[in-house]
């Protein structure tokens, strides 16, 4: 899976906390162009969230529009799942995931891979009088109109929802129904009630998970 979104926005440090249990950056931003990890993992996925051990390839890729061509190229069509990502303490970033992240993403997706939309940098909400500030009703109808399959919030400085990010967008990634791209998500009798599958009319979702 990859994740994509502006710079600055806390996505690699999603990972970072994820994959070592903690973030240490010295808080200077350091840009990232393209850069994979492989991680396995013991992960409750599938029919009755049976515990199973799913091996992760995990993506972070610079959203600079200079780097259009090698998203396109080494990046999309490997992955199960994407994840287009926004600070919630800056509109501007949802705006930049909306209009160039997906949209772009959207273009090159020919395979109907699955995608949510991630709010980082949670632990930033409400501490500051801050207009740029995204409400959750705002990233949820956002959500909702590009078509993604959930909506997570999360934090790599607190660790809050981290884990959990990754959990379920294995089990989306994994349920979804790579036999027949045009049917959408396939529906398992006994998965995870937590998990609604969308199918899509156009580019837009009739349906969206909030976590």
């Amino acid at each position: 899976m990859a994740a994509i979104g502006g710079g600055g926005i806390g996505k690699s440090y999603i990972f970072e906390r994820f994959l070592t249990g903690r973030v240490t950056g010295n808080g200077q931003y350091d840009p990232t162009i393209i850069d994979t990890v492989t991680t396995y993992r013991e992960l409750a996925t599938g029919i009755k969230s049976q515990v199973h051990g799913v091996t992760l390839h995990l993506t972070d890729v610079s959203g600079q529009t200079e780097y259009e061509q090698l998203r396109a190229r080494d990046c999309y069509p490997l992955q199960h799942l994407v994840m287009i990502c926004f600070s919630v303490d800056s509109y501007r970033s949802l705006e930049f995931a909306k209009h160039q992240c997906f949209e772009e993403f959207n273009f090159y997706n020919r395979n109907n891979i699955p995608y949510v939309l991630v709010g980082c940098q949670s632990d930033k909400r409400g501490h500051h009088d801050n207009e740029e500030e995204v409400s959750v009703d705002e990233a949820r109808w956002t959500a909702l109109e590009i078509g993604a399959v959930a909506y997570f919030e999360c934090s790599a400085v607190t660790g809050e929802g981290v884990d959990d990010l990754f959990q379920k967008c294995s089990e989306i990634a994994l349920n979804w129904d790579w036999e027949d791209v045009k049917r959408g998500h396939k529906k398992l009798e006994g998965e995870p009630k937590w998990f609604k599958g969308t199918k899509k009319e156009g580019s837009c979702a009739t349906k969206c998970l909030i976590m």
